[in-house]
Formats: C-alpha cells, structure tokens, sequence
C-alpha cells in the first residue's frame, strides 16, 4: 500500500505540480492514444462499426493534405500532433522527446520548450501541407491523405538543442559520445533520404519541424525569440484555467486566546521552512532527488491547499 501511495505521488508532481512539460507533453500524448485504442477495442469486441470509428477519428483529428479542409477543421492543426498511428509510433516519439527535451528544458526552460514543440508541429503541418499541392509526387494521385504524430515537434526539438548546444555530447550505445549537432544531422539527412518512401508526407512534415527548430535557435542566440507569441498564449490560455479552477486558500480564524493559537502557527510555519526547503532542492537537483518522507510531504500539504 505504501508503495501504490508513492507511485501515485510521483505520478501526481511529475506530471502535474511539477511544472515539467516534458512529462505533461507525454502525459497528453500516452492518455490520447490509450483512450483511442480502448474506444477501439470496444468496438470490435461488440462487433460495432470500427471503419466508422476510425474514419471519425481520422477526419476530425488528423491534418488533412488539402488546405480547404485544415480551414473547416483548424484545431486540427493542433491535435494531429498529439497523436498516434501505433504503439511503435508513439514509443519513439515520446522516448525521443524525453532525451532531447531534457537536454533542452536544462537550458532553456518549460516555456520555451512547449513552444518550440507546438510551433514545430505548425511549421511540419506548413511544410506537409506546400508539399502535397507542389511535388508531382504527391499532388499526382489528386486525392486527400491525412497525418498524425509529434515527429515533426520532436525533431523541431532535436534540432533547436543541436544548434543552440551544438557540442553538447550524449553518450549512444555501441558508439560511445556523439556532440549533439552530429546526431541532428543525421536526423535530417535520414529524412531527406526517405523522401522517395512511403511516408513521404510524413518526412516532409519532419523537414518543417527541422527548418523551424534551426531558425529558432539561429535567432534566439541573436537574442530573438520567434516563439515568444506562442509563448504568451499559452501563458494566457494557461491563466484563464488557473482563474477558472483557482480556489482561495482558508483563511485562519483569529482567537482572542493568543496562548492557545501560538502552538498552532508555530507548527505551520515549521512545516512551510521545510515546504521551502524541499521546493529549493526540487529546483537544484529536480523531483527525483527528494526522499520518500520529502515527497510525502509535499503530496499532503498539496490536498491541503486544494
């Protein structure tokens, strides 16, 4: 029982009071594809329509190649990226996107990283979108084609750590240390490479993820940031649901018997020193650097102020 209980408080301030958008960026992407799947799973165990299924799904949440659809269906721009075709699809995405989204949230913090992670979708969605009304190969069949995935925000991500930390090494099974812009480069080329695959559509959507991570990094050493409208959106949009869902704290009741109330603030405010304590080593060493009592702690006081 203990051990449920500290799974579910890790799960609970990694994901949501830990403020790191990498572990809610994952969150969003893994509950997308569990809850599509299992709506899935239903439908074939009772023997329902699943072509219907799928094809809602795929109409309504994928970006569609033709641009006249993408502006009847605009969100579409957004949620094609939180989705997934299969388990090996996600998988890689989101262990790619924990590496190098570690390496970059170091640097440059949760903000900039949502934004590069949504603005690279855009620009790949761009990209996606310009190739299937320009390249022969594509435009040739005259016929609507879909894409979902956050590969093209993840390699936006890849990309936009390689050339702001260009010699920054991670160390890679059977190869030992590589400097991060050699493996952003690779990237690239692989996809450059695949275009005359299947999923050609898809690796130009990469290649808008790429542009954009590159330009990004380019202009924010130059001290531009290009995402920042995207960073106060999102900050906007973020403060409207903390008005929405924000609950006053409990005032404390004040007692003319100041012998009997002393004992009490005493109390809270040793608990607040340590409160501040575990928050300051959350900030120096991270979430997994706290004890179990520490992130115990912290769970409880947490209930208390919700």
């Amino acid at each position: 029982m203990n051990q449920f209980t500290n799974i579910r408080n890790d799960i609970y301030f990694n994901i949501f009071r830990s403020g790191n958008i990498i572990y809610r960026l994952i969150f969003i992407n893994v509950i997308v594809f569990v809850v599509i799947g299992f709506i899935e799973v239903i439908f074939t165990l009772f023997r329902l329509n699943t072509e219907f299924y799928q094809e809602f799904i795929w109409n309504n949440l994928a970006i569609s190649s033709d641009p006249l659809t993408v502006i009847r269906k605009p969100w579409t721009l957004i949620t094609y990226m939180f989705m997934h075709s299969g388990f090996f699809h996600i998988l890689f995405n989101m262990l790619m996107l924990y590496w190098f989204g570690k390496i970059f949230r170091d640097f440059l913090g949760d903000k900039k990283l949502l934004s590069v992670y949504l603005a690279g979708g855009l620009a790949g969605a761009v990209l996606f979108l310009i190739a299937y009304q320009t390249v022969p190969l594509l435009n040739s069949a005259n016929i609507s084609a879909g894409m979902v995935g956050a590969s093209a925000s993840v390699v936006a991500v890849i990309v936009a750590a390689a050339v702001y930390l260009p010699n920054y090494s991670v160390f890679l099974l059977f190869f030992g240390q590589v400097k991060l812009k050699y493996l952003a480069i690779f990237l690239v080329i692989i996809d450059v490479l695949s275009l005359k695959e299947g999923n050609t559509g898809g690796h130009f959507a990469h290649l808008g993820g790429a542009i954009f991570g590159f330009i990004y990094s380019r202009q924010l050493l130059r001290g531009h940031d290009i995402a920042r409208w995207l960073t106060d959106t999102t900050d906007f949009i973020g403060s409207l649901f903390s008005r929405r869902f924000y609950r006053p704290r409990p005032r404390f009741k004040v007692y003319k018997n100041a012998e009997k109330t002393q004992p009490i603030k005493e109390n809270q405010a040793e608990l607040q020193a340590e409160i501040d304590k575990i928050l300051d080593k959350i900030a120096q060493s991270g979430y997994e650097s706290l004890t179990d009592r520490e992130k115990n702690i912290l769970f409880n006081a947490s209930k208390k102020t919700h």
